[in-house]
């Protein structure tokens, strides 16, 4: 099943590939700025509220230290511890002393009992059972939780001191005051956007709260003691055992209403812990609004960088569209002449110090030489193969192909146009000669005449030459024997020959093996020379013996080497004297046989020489025919000239289309005779004789 694969653009890739990879960068940015915005908020949060609750214990650690030393002061006075001084001043001073630190102040003592010192006529007031009391009469100053008074409906705390004089404790004193200065810093205390401060007491007691009224007549004070019933208030009663117990710090906890909290705490010199703490969300709410910002600068750079990718890789990829129409234009046209526009493009990318400048330099370099070796094909193309290649490397195939082409052609064509002057040097001779050839048939056609007449003086002489056959048989009879004899000598040689010959074989085998020896040596000698070398300066001196028994070996071989090739050229020319030696005994053979027959005819002339007029006309017939045959020869060689003429004309022409081929080192020069019929391409030679032989070369 076939589909359309969808294509898509280099710019959308590109750009599509960037905005992708940014949005990724941003969103992962986002994600880490968002934990650490979030983990900074926390830890920010945590000790922000920490220092808060410190500086909140610290207030009610200084106003209670100040309290106490008040109150050490007054129990210094006088008339206030003097037991012997009466009651009624006693009481009155101490009023008068309260007084002046404000309204809401109560200073009272009490004796030794725990009974509280009053004014004739008022109430006495047992206060013995008061742990504070019981504290101070021991001799230790104690400082109260602050707790609800509905007499003054208001949070108020004690301090108590021992009450003495001459070194001996003689009562209790103690201030009663309001637990404002807590509440006011506790209400002072800013968490977050709504986060608030409390303080408990060393027994995990609410003692101070915004709204501390209402959460003590509601009875809910008690958190530890409330999780035991209620469920909701696990999670602060865990807060406060942990405040308890680590005294400063910071801790997550959820509330009743199940919101996660963040708090800061410290304890206080009498064992409060003051609380700052606010929701998680109202923690992150500057961290959230934080990320928010980031997330709007992020879309915002996003916009900004997509804008810039498309209009930054819009330029580049419209410079990429140049050299793409530029290469695809070699690729289905073959044409290397650009439109100027992407000859534009491709030198303002040169120009670029970056990657792409980098590929417009290679691709301009590319088609640079691609154009040179452009011309030199049309210059080869044109017949001129005198150009000069410029090679890449050894890795430029083509360049390296054409430049060899060229030289392959122009060893090529100079060999054509050298063998096409000797070709047609070699024809004009073969025409001259072959016009001699007819002069001299001529000329032996008459010649001929002449021997006809000659033939009627012999038939003249005829008789003469019967007169003279006997002493002629005589002498042949002597030729014979002397002939039989050069026969059988003959044979003796040829035998003696053919001795010699297998002798030379002989020889050649020796020389052969003494070759075979040589080249042996040589072997030794090396490896002598290898094992002497390595013996040192030990062998040195049988590397020398080495050497020259090497030197001797190869004289050796040069020496059987010229010795076998003196034998090979004795062996031939024995066989060449055995041929001759044979042709000798077979000539004299003939003779031999020709002598018996010049008896026999010789014997036979007296008888014969009426014959002879008969033979003498047959010689004259014959000698027409020989008229003939040298007719036939005269017009063979007229036509072996006129071939000739064409083969000339040929090379001739085939030198005309060399010439036309401009050659390295070469001065191509037409022949005179350039101008030829092209359709005459082939020899037309006809034989004019009667068996055919005549005129085929």
């Amino acid at each position: 099943m076939n589909r359309k694969e969808k294509k898509i653009s280099l710019r959308t890739q590109l750009i599509g590939g960037t905005v992708l990879a940014i949005l990724l960068s941003v969103t992962a940015i986002n994600i880490i700025f968002a934990i650490i915005s979030y983990n900074n908020a926390q830890d920010a949060a945590g000790r922000a509220y920490q220092n808060l609750s410190y500086n909140i214990a610290d207030i009610a650690d200084k106003n209670i230290e100040e309290v106490h030393r008040k109150l050490s002061a007054f129990s210094q006075i006088a008339s206030i511890a003097d037991p012997t001084t009466p009651i009624d001043e006693r009481v009155a001073v101490s009023r008068a002393a309260a007084l002046e630190l404000g309204s809401n102040i109560s200073l009272k003592m009490t004796d030794l009992n725990g009974k509280e010192l009053v004014l004739t006529g008022e109430a006495e007031i047992d206060l013995s059972d008061r742990g504070y009391i019981q504290a101070a009469l021991r001799g230790d100053t104690f400082v109260t939780s602050p707790f609800f008074s509905p007499i003054v409906n208001r949070m108020v705390l004690v301090i108590a001191q021992p009450l003495s004089w001459d070194g001996e404790t003689v009562g209790a004193i103690f201030m009663l005051l309001p637990g404002d200065f807590l509440n006011d810093a506790i209400d002072a205390a800013k968490a977050g956007y709504e986060g608030y401060a409390c303080a408990f007491d060393a027994n995990g007691a609410l003692i101070s709260h915004a709204d501390i009224i209402g959460i003590l007549e509601r009875n809910e004070n008690q958190y530890i003691e409330m999780a035991k019933s209620n469920m909701a208030y696990e999670g602060m009663a865990e807060a406060v055992k942990t405040m308890l117990a680590r005294r400063n710090g910071t801790l997550t906890y959820t509330n009743p209403a199940n919101e996660k909290m963040l708090g800061g705490f410290t304890s206080t010199s009498q064992g409060w812990v003051v609380l700052v703490c606010s929701t998680s969300a109202d923690v992150q709410r500057d961290a959230n609004q934080a990320i928010l910002n980031a997330i709007v600068a992020s879309v915002a750079c996003v916009i900004i960088v997509i804008v810039l990718a498309y209009i930054l890789l819009g330029k580049i990829i419209v410079h990429f569209g140049f050299m793409a129409r530029g290469i695809g234009q070699i690729g289905s046209e073959g044409n290397l002449d650009f439109p100027p526009d992407v000859m534009a493009s491709a030198q303002t990318c040169s120009a670029w110090g970056n990657e792409i400048g980098t590929v417009a330099r290679a691709v301009g370099g590319l088609i640079s030489h691609m154009t040179d070796l452009e011309k030199a094909l049309v210059a080869i193309a044109d017949s001129n193969l005198t150009v000069e290649i410029d090679v890449l490397g050894a890795k430029d195939l083509m360049g390296n192909a054409i430049r060899d082409m060229t030289a392959s052609l122009n060893e090529t064509f100079s060999a054509i146009s050298s063998a096409t002057k000797l070709v047609h040097a070699g024809a004009k001779q073969i025409a001259d000669g072959a016009q001699s050839l007819a002069q001299g048939t001529t000329e032996q056609a008459a010649s001929i005449e002449e021997l006809s007449s000659s033939i009627a003086e012999i038939a003249n002489k005829t008789k003469e030459n019967a007169s003279m056959a006997v002493a002629a048989a005589k002498l042949a009879d002597t030729i014979k024997d002397n002939a039989e004899k050069g026969s059988r000598q003959m044979d003796e040689m040829i035998m003696a020959v053919n001795e010699i010959n297998e002798a030379s074989g002989s020889i050649g085998k020796v020389i052969k093996v003494i070759d075979d020896i040589a080249f042996q040596t040589n072997i030794l000698a090396l490896n002598a020379a290898v094992e002497a070398a390595r013996a040192g300066q030990h062998g040195k001196g049988f590397a020398v013996v080495a050497e020259e028994v090497r030197n001797l070996s190869a004289k050796s071989a040069e020496a059987a080497k010229n010795t076998s090739s003196l034998i090979a050229s004795s062996i031939e020319k024995a066989h060449l004297g055995v041929r001759i030696a044979g042709d000798t005994a077979k000539s004299l053979a003939e003779i031999v046989s020709g002598i018996n027959e010049s008896n026999r005819l010789v014997s036979e002339i007296a008888v014969s020489s009426e014959a002879q007029s008969l033979s003498i006309s047959q010689i004259n017939m014959g000698i027409d025919q020989v008229a003939q045959v040298i007719q036939q020869n005269s017009a063979t060689a007229q036509e072996s000239a006129a071939a000739s003429e064409e083969m000339s004309g040929q090379s001739a022409m085939l030198e005309e289309l060399i010439s036309r081929y401009k050659l390295k080192g070469s001065d191509s020069r037409r022949l005179p005779n350039a101008t030829l019929n092209p359709a005459k391409t082939q020899l037309s030679i006809h034989s004019s004789t009667r068996n055919g032989e005549y005129g085929k070369y």
